[in-house]
């Protein structure tokens, strides 16, 4: 599955949620086209550099609400770059993962990282679309793959 196909949470667009600190609330939805597929509400929760958000929605009849550790850095150019921690235990084990993005793919009921739901970019798939088209062309004309896919790029550019 594709990122693009799943609902997406950006730390980014938490900013000015986390300048205001614990206690600090926002409502969100998303929705694809014209029709709302989820409502949240996010809250900043913890004190200091230990900060959090609590995401409640409901999903499918169920209400869920959990939390979301954020974790920080500082850039070379100075401030302050928020990021999540992936919540999401996959074979027993906590993800934690340092992520701008966590992504909630259908059928699925907790956000988590691309990683832990084997998530790529449909950029990612087109680049390969003609792999196998390559191989055989390179196993016809003797030639490695790779060749001649750079050939056939090169014609196209």
């Amino acid at each position: 599955m594709a990122c693009e196909d799943c609902l997406s949470l950006s730390v980014s667009k938490l900013r000015e949620l986390t300048r205001g600190g614990p206690g600090s609330f926002e409502r969100w939805a998303w929705s694809w086209g014209d029709r709302c597929v989820l409502r949240a509400r996010i809250d900043v929760v913890g004190s200091g550099h230990k900060l959090g958000v609590r995401l409640r929605y409901t999903l499918d009849d169920d209400e869920l609400d959990y939390i979301i550790p954020l974790t920080s850095t500082r850039p070379y150019f100075g401030g302050v770059r928020w990021w999540f921690v992936c919540p999401l235990v996959v074979r027993g084990v906590d993800c934690g993962r340092r992520v701008a993005k966590l992504y909630l793919p259908s059928g699925e009921r907790y956000f988590g990282c691309r990683t832990c739901y084997n998530l790529t970019y449909r950029s990612c798939k087109d680049s390969h679309r003609y792999d196998g088209l390559y191989r055989r062309l390179g196993a016809d004309l003797n030639l490695p793959w790779r060749a001649v896919k750079r050939a056939l790029d090169r014609r196209r550019g």
